[in-house]
């Protein structure tokens, strides 16, 4: 019981560590009103659903959604460098699925790698970094969408066909309106 309790206390910690990391880096490199409302207004209802503990796809999502934006504002306005990056946001992602999606730690491994090359490959795209992190989100929310198809006895293909449609269709709508080379 007290070791079940302090699981989630920590849990509930590092959750709204990583959280705190990934909303003041919005306030450090963006400065669109409009932006910083909406991330306080995220971050709010994220702080809500921390201690509540539900909405683990939203908690996913918008912590790996601001986690990578954090990771391109290190990378292109304090020139740390790109590995050092990609070490600390594997870690955080490793956190992230591990906590808030709970499946094995070899599928975690393998989506944490796919996800540092998939950031490694959109930093030399002339992009913004909500653009490459939008792009990334897309990746995660269809990571998540495999866990969610792959049951322990059985793998459901008909559903993760339904998140492969739609993370496509975001893809190609992001990348057919995104401004190139600013």
């Amino acid at each position: 019981m007290l070791k079940d309790r302090a699981y989630n206390l920590i849990t509930k910690i590092l959750l709204i560590l990583l959280l705190i990391w990934g909303a003041a880096s919005f306030f450090v490199f963006e400065d669109q009103l409009l932006i910083l409302i909406l991330v306080g207004v995220f971050s709010a209802v994220s702080v809500y659903f921390i201690i509540a503990n539900r909405a683990n796809f939203f908690l996913l999502t918008y912590l790996a959604f601001a986690n990578f934006y954090a990771g391109y504002g290190l990378l292109y306005n304090y020139n740390i460098p790109l590995s050092l990056v990609m070490i600390l946001l594997a870690l955080v992602l490793a956190i992230l699925f591990w906590i808030l999606a709970g499946k094995v730690w070899l599928q975690i491994l393998s989506f944490v790698i796919a996800l540092s090359e998939i950031f490694l490959a959109l930093s030399y795209f002339l992009i913004s970094p909500l653009t490459r992190s939008a792009i990334l989100l897309i990746f995660v929310y269809l990571f998540y969408g495999y866990f969610l198809s792959a049951e322990p006895e059985k793998f459901d293909l008909s559903n993760f066909k339904r998140y492969l449609l739609v993370a496509f269709l975001l893809l190609l709508l992001i990348f057919t309106t995104v401004s190139w080379g600013r």
